[in-house]
């Protein structure tokens, strides 16, 4: 992947501890920024894609504002600052990973480096873990199965065919009832082979269920290619990204959801998979296969923090 510059991440301000509450006044209450996080000395908010940063432990005020630097969000911190300091220009900063005593917690790894003007300017990389896995359709519904199992629509469906079963049972009875009475051999057949076979649909209500299911899903995708013309890849591959505060699951068609640590519940352990269940119902589904054991997917979810950054 090309290393490049990806965006601004955000800009910091240094206020004096006297004048920090109306500085935080004036961004959060009156222009209306969202507080992403907040530490002991400062606060970290939102700018849209981007964030504003302010401390509040300034010795004295500056007429420019106090503008400290700009961060360049980067998929590569190191790579970043060797280039600079090749080229001549000062790291004051080497590569660290960093960790804000904040709530949510904040993890990245920084570098700074002084720019032409004089200017301080951070390369900046969340600190994360991506896991990119293979997955079939086959796959993908047995994912939905589970889901669909786990929070009950799966048994209410399986209840309201069994329903449908029963009176096929009992319909059936009365032909065979009906055919035995009069001595109508045919009709006492029929009646019995009915009977017999709404019988077993009721036994096996859920495997019939999962069966129907998934023959359906797969014809709504071939149906879905024809109209579209795009063809689905037997194998397509899903990217999670473990981020500092979040998970974030891109599908196959590009799609990204994203699931905020705060609202994990548990770890669910299946045969094959790792399921994450979130409030609400929502789930992240991940192969086993992508971890050394269950201990090594929890550290990514609630991970040791460690000792909080200096202020810069």
């Amino acid at each position: 992947m090309e290393n490049k510059i990806e965006s601004l991440h955000h800009i910091s301000l240094k206020s004096t501890p006297e004048k920090f509450p109306q500085v935080l006044h004036f961004y959060k209450d009156i222009l209306g920024l969202e507080v992403f996080c907040q530490w002991s000395n400062g606060v970290l908010l939102k700018t849209g894609d981007s964030y504003l940063e302010i401390f509040s432990n300034a010795e004295t005020e500056w007429s420019d504002g106090n503008i400290r630097h700009f961060a360049l969000c980067v998929a590569d911190v190191d790579q970043w600052a060797k280039k600079v300091a090749g080229e001549g220009f000062e790291v004051f900063m080497d590569p660290k990973d960093i960790c804000f005593d904040s709530n949510p917690q904040f993890k990245a790894r920084v570098a700074f480096c002084k720019g032409p003007l004089g200017e301080s300017v951070e390369f900046f990389c969340e600190n994360k873990f991506v896991v990119r896995e293979k997955s079939t359709i086959e796959e993908r519904i047995e994912n939905l199965v589970f889901a669909r199992e786990y929070c009950g629509i799966l048994q209410q469906n399986i209840k309201a065919s069994r329903k449908i079963y029963l009176f096929c049972i009992i319909m059936g009875l009365i032909i065979t009832g009906i055919g035995v009475s009069i001595h109508g051999t045919l009709s006492t057949i029929l009646g019995s082979a009915y009977t017999l076979i709404t019988v077993l649909l009721f036994i096996f209500a859920k495997e019939e269920y999962i069966r129907r299911f998934k023959k359906n899903y797969k014809k709504n995708i071939e149906t879905a290619q024809n109209h579209t013309g795009v063809k689905m890849n037997f194998e397509d591959t899903t990217e999670i990204a473990f981020k500092y505060n979040s998970i974030e699951v891109k599908d196959i068609s590009g799609k990204n959801s994203v699931f905020a640590l705060k609202d994990f519940v548990r770890i669910i352990d299946h045969e094959t998979k790792y399921i994450l269940e979130f409030t609400e119902g929502r789930m992240v589904f991940i192969k086993k296969e992508n971890f050394e054991n269950r201990e090594q997917l929890l550290a990514l979810i609630n991970p040791n923090t460690p000792p909080a950054a200096p202020a810069i």
